[in-house]
This record gives C-alpha cells, sequence and structure tokens, in this order.
C-alpha cells in the first residue's frame, strides 16, 4: 500500500479501524516534500500527535480554532500540520498559501454530501455558480493547491454509491468530472420530474477497474489473521481534544450576559456534557460498525443510560 502511495498523486486506503491507516499515511507523508498536512475528525488530533511524535521525525503542529494563526505554519520541513474537519473552512486561505506538498484526508467519508456550490441566475439569463463557502468547498479549494492527495477512511460508502464522489474528487482534482457526471455514469442517474436523483449503481464494472488502481482496501479478515484471537485495549478519551458544539455558543452568550451566575454555570454544565456525549458516541459508533466489542466506563449511571439509547438509535437508522 506504501509503495503504491508513494507512486500517485491520489490515493485511497479503504481498512477497517486498528488496521494501521494512520501509521502507514505517516510513513507515506515523511516520504513527501513539506509542507505536510493531515485533517482529521477533531477527536483524533491527538491520536496523531501522539503518533507522530513516537512514529517519525516530525513535529506535530495542530492547527486550531477560528482565528487562523498563520505564525503556526512555520518551519514546514520538519512539522506535521494537523487540523480538524470542524474548523476546516476557516484555515482555507492559510492552507491554500501554504500549497501542501501532501495532504492527507482522514476519515475523508465524512464528506459525504456533494453540495458546495449555489447557482445564481443572472440578468442576461446566464447561470452562475458560487461557492458555498462549507467544507467541502473548503477542501476542493485546498485540494487543488496541493501536490499529492491521500484519502483515509473505513466505511468508503456509508450509504449509496454516490457517497463516493466527494472522496475520490478530492484525492484525484478534476479526474472524475462533476458530481451530476459521475451520478449519471455510476450510480444510475435519473430525472424524477423535479429534479434528478443518483440512487442506483451502473457500470459497476468500469467504476471498479477504475478504483483498483487508486485505492488499497484492507478486510477486517486480513486484520485478523495477524493478530491474537482477542483483543483488549484500553483507550482513554482525551476530551480537551474536541471542539466545543457550536450550537450552543449563543446560550453560553445569552446567559453570560444575563448576569445570572448559577444559569451562567448551568449553562457551561449542559455544553461540557454535550461535548463529552458527543465525543464518545462518535469513538464508540466507529468501533461498534467494524464489528469490535466496546465496554464504556463513566463516571454516572444516567451517562451510560443515555448513550445506550442514542447508539442503538443510530444503530439502527
Amino acid at each position: 500500500t506504501v509503495q503504491k502511495s508513494l507512486a500517485l498523486s491520489g490515493t485511497h486506503c479503504w481498512a477497517p479501524p486498528g488496521a494501521g491507516k494512520t501509521l502507514m499515511a505517516l510513513i507515506v507523508a515523511a516520504n513527501r516534500p513539506s509542507p505536510r498536512v493531515v485533517v482529521t475528525k477533531a477527536a483524533a488530533r491527538g491520536t496523531w500527535v501522539d503518533q507522530t511524535k513516537e512514529y517519525t521525525h516530525l513535529k506535530p503542529v495542530l492547527l486550531l480554532g477560528q482565528k487562523p494563526d498563520v505564525s503556526n505554519l512555520t518551519q514546514p520541513d520538519s512539522c506535521l500540520f494537523i487540523t480538524a474537519w470542524e474548523t476546516l473552512k476557516f484555515w482555507r486561505q492559510a492552507l491554500i498559501d501554504l500549497a501542501p506538498g501532501i495532504i492527507v484526508y482522514d476519515e475523508i467519508h465524512w464528506l459525504r454530501r456533494p453540495r458546495h456550490t449555489k447557482a445564481t441566475v443572472m440578468p442576461n439569463g446566464g447561470i452562475r455558480f458560487e461557492g458555498l463557502g462549507n467544507t467541502l468547498d473548503a477542501a476542493r479549494a485546498i485540494s487543488a493547491a496541493a501536490k499529492w492527495h491521500m484519502g483515509l477512511t473505513a466505511t468508503p460508502i456509508p450509504g449509496r454509491v454516490k457517497d463516493l464522489w466527494t472522496q475520490l474528487d478530492l484525492c484525484e482534482p478534476w479526474q472524475w468530472g462533476s458530481f451530476h457526471d459521475f451520478g449519471m455514469r455510476y450510480c444510475g442517474g435519473q430525472h424524477n420530474g423535479y429534479g434528478y436523483e443518483y440512487n442506483g449503481l451502473t457500470n459497476a464494472e468500469e467504476l471498479r477497474s477504475r478504483l483498483s488502481y487508486i485505492k488499497s482496501r484492507v478486510t477486517r479478515e486480513q486484520v485478523n489473521l495477524h493478530l491474537p484471537p482477542k483483543r483488549r485495549e484500553i483507550v482513554r478519551l482525551d476530551i480537551s481534544q474536541q471542539s466545543k458544539p457550536a450550537a450552543m455558543k449563543r446560550q453560553i452568550k445569552k446567559a453570560a450576559k444575563s448576569g445570572d451566575r448559577e444559569s451562567y454555570f448551568e449553562t457551561l454544565l449542559m455544553e461540557a456534557a454535550s461535548r463529552k456525549h458527543g465525543y464518545i458516541e462518535d469513538r464508540v459508533l466507529t468501533s461498534m460498525r467494524s464489528d469490535q466489542k466496546v465496554v464504556v466506563f463513566t463516571g454516572r449511571r444516567l451517562d451510560c443510560e443515555r448513550l445506550g439509547e442514542k447508539l442503538t438509535s443510530m444503530l439502527a437508522s
């Protein structure tokens, strides 16, 4: 997989959790020209920092927050810059100017929805497409500025085949056409009277053939061949790596302005609980969907009951 990735300008690794995707990407990144950039979920930034320190000579540098500090982008030759999907759009211009030698998209299926532009009808009747400024819009612009690309995921198709387009377009900019072109050719695209829908699978052999050149797939069975029959791993979740939920910012500001200290502290506790629950649910759900057994230890019984109900609902959907 490493040899294949080094020979391509865009490649994918599809493998279950625990198969070594992070380590493989670090090896590839260390052998590519700088600057080196990793985009991952906020909850996984700590894992990338730890493994970068353990397995490479590179210095991990976190790019945090909504107000980019470009002073963090110095000394690219010795650094691995790590940022999050949740704040990528705020770092868009800084990373475009950086012109990454390689960009690694971890959990690339996180961007499964293809919408990144809006159409505006001009006075002369023409149509102008404008970027939405969302995460996908930022990722596509950064990809265009990068030289090499790599996508990592355990779930390349979360729903339907159309979920693949965003991943392929980020790692091979412009090579797969527009989402409409991809949907019409490979997803049974058709007009339903109101718009187009892409819910099928067509030209499957052609799609498999094209994918065979740019992806490396590792199954759970292949991973287990090299592991003992049972594995037990203790993972302590570092909640400090999790971004604050944006939905509660307004509530916190409102409570702070009210002057009611009890109400303010109660709102902060609600925000912390929401952050913790979302963080744990994401990590546990990823493991359960890869057929792993998970035991969660929390300090409160109510936390366990709420977590069980939420995970049951999410797995059933």
